[in-house]
């Protein structure tokens, strides 16, 4: 083989590769990271809840990663940052445990597969937050990592820049607001973007399905709680009823009743 065969075989398995993750990258469901008031709210369309199964997952107290792709792929990168922040605190401390490390260690292990005979097959979304800010970064299948502030969403097809639709209609005039307005301001997102998707079938038939609880997960990290433990789930049942307002003492008895389970 002479070396411009070499090249163009190169060429052709990472295009194969592209082709492949960027596939099941854009089959995966929405989901959405906005910064508010106290910290990040994450709204992810789930349709798997009634099984139990988190798509959200906790890598440590003050971090998540939400995935976009093959579920096994997703798992797997997922369980990578979690063992690395378990090592991370075991030999230094909880402290150095940064949400911007856990996604360029998540680059590497994606640029790793890119490499080999299989590469991974979706885009994933890191969060976290500190004393003063609140960190998002997407990893995409090729081991790319890329910085956001208070809004980045994951999910449904890519445009050549990379962005999805959420990205592209909702993103300008963000700003940050109270959790309970976050949150309506994810679903009407996620909900615009799949009647967008569905060629203009009803934008309100797709927010109830999702108000309805059983295929949506949320999950905030709060600066603002005390404890080292910032990360929280918010029950199915306080997303029901249009979003009945949270106050900030009942945000602090979710956690309370998070860190007891």
């Amino acid at each position: 083989m002479s070396d411009l065969d070499f090249l163009v075989d190169i060429d052709r398995r990472r295009e194969r590769h592209e082709n492949y993750a960027r596939k099941h990258a854009e089959l995966g469901k929405y989901s959405i990271a906005l910064g508010y008031e106290h910290g990040i709210v994450v709204v992810a369309h789930n349709a798997r809840t009634g099984e139990g199964i988190e798509k959200v997952r906790e890598v440590h107290h003050h971090i998540a990663v939400v995935g976009s792709g093959r579920p096994h792929d997703m798992e797997g990168a997922t369980e990578h940052a979690i063992l690395d922040a378990g090592v991370t605190e075991v030999q230094y401390s909880a402290q150095d445990v940064l949400a911007a490390d856990t996604a360029h260690i998540l680059g590497r292990y994606a640029t790793a597969l890119f490499a080999s005979p299989e590469p991974m097959g979706g885009i994933l979304l890191v969060v976290g937050i500190d004393d003063s800010k609140n960190m998002m970064y997407r990893v995409t299948y090729d081991g790319e990592v890329t910085p956001f502030e208070n809004f980045a969403s994951i999910g449904g097809k890519l445009s050549d820049g990379g962005s999805n639709w959420i990205e592209d209609h909702c993103r300008s005039g963000y700003t940050l607001r109270p959790l309970k307005d976050a949150i309506s301001f994810g679903v009407d997102c996620l909900s615009r973007a799949y009647a967008e998707q569905e060629h203009g079938s009803s934008q309100a038939m797709f927010k109830s399905v999702l108000k309805n609880g059983e295929h949506i997960e949320v999950v905030v990290l709060d600066r603002s709680i005390k404890g080292a433990n910032k990360f929280a789930p918010i029950s199915t049942s306080r997303l029901r009823h249009e979003f009945a307002p949270m106050t900030h003492d009942e945000l602090k008895a979710v956690f309370a009743a998070y860190a007891r389970d």
